[in-house]
């Protein structure tokens, strides 16, 4: 089970998954997140580390995860950039 799940209005559709880690278990859990990919492709996936205060999230279209050290963190059902919500 991931850590947050983000739901629809109606509880019929996940948009979102979050795992929140640390810097010692952030493969563990990107790994998690991968193997949930397989049943659930069209969601979002994020981890944040909160002892490096590093968010990570997954583009499906690239393949990859990337960080907040490189890029702004972003959801595409949000305005702003994610951490901005979580701060």
């Amino acid at each position: 089970m991931p850590d947050l799940s983000i739901y629809s209005k109606d509880l019929t559709r996940i948009f979102a998954i979050f795992e929140i880690t640390t810097h010692r278990r952030l493969l563990d859990d990107i790994e998690k997140c991968e193997e949930l990919m397989e049943r659930f492709p069209e969601m979002e996936y994020f981890v944040y580390d909160y002892e490096d205060d590093v968010w990570y999230a997954y583009d499906a279209e690239a393949d990859e995860w990337y960080n907040s050290n490189n890029e702004e963190i972003h959801s595409r059902y949000l305005k702003r950039p994610l951490p901005d919500y979580l701060a």
